[in-house]
């Protein structure tokens, strides 16, 4: 069986503030009963917090998630790297929309996981960003501070724009399957 997630990542928060947000945001997703605390986590359902009362309420179609193993909600605190695994694609530049080299945006994950996010200059039309500024869904990202839906079906926009508000204000979406 293949797993999906959905998983939204701050690339900016220092890992100080991270944990304090972190907690901020399971608050609120408690609060509001979209998740629950996971009173017996296993390898059928890992995850610290399942979905809720109101998962439905956010995720239209959670019928389709509520019973599959592995429909928890991870909020962490730790610097790592999100990847989309066998969706991904190399971000295209922001400018000309060129993909970048798969090879080249590969190493450029040691820096990146040790703590200095490149800049990447497009080998298309010179234009220079940092490599969280290459946006597409399909590919990773790093940051201290991540919010992981497994195997839910899409969020509602409104629902998305408030976790995001939360999450912080350079956040990316990275899109999982495998």
């Amino acid at each position: 069986m293949s797993e999906n997630a959905i998983t939204y990542v701050e690339l900016d928060v220092s890992p100080d503030l991270a944990a304090g947000r972190a907690a901020d945001i399971t608050d609120w997703l408690l609060a509001e009963g979209i998740v629950v605390r996971n009173p017996t986590p296993d390898l059928h359902q890992p995850s610290e917090l399942i979905p809720g009362p109101k998962a439905g309420d956010v995720a239209p179609d959670a019928y389709q998630f509520l019973g599959l193993s592995n429909s928890g909600l991870d909020v962490i605190a730790e610097r790592d790297i999100h990847h989309p695994v066998e969706n991904y694609e190399p971000p295209p530049c922001p400018s000309c929309k060129t993909p970048l080299d798969s090879d080249y945006h590969y190493s450029l994950v040691e820096d990146w996981i040790a703590g200095t996010e490149p800049a990447v200059t497009c080998q298309n039309c010179g234009e220079t960003n940092r490599i969280g500024d290459w946006v597409h869904d399909f590919t990773f990202y790093i940051g201290n501070l991540a919010v992981r839906f497994n195997n839910w079906t899409p969020l509602s926009e409104e629902f998305t724009a408030d976790l995001v508000s939360r999450v912080g204000t350079r956040w990316r979406l990275v899109l999982e399957h495998s």
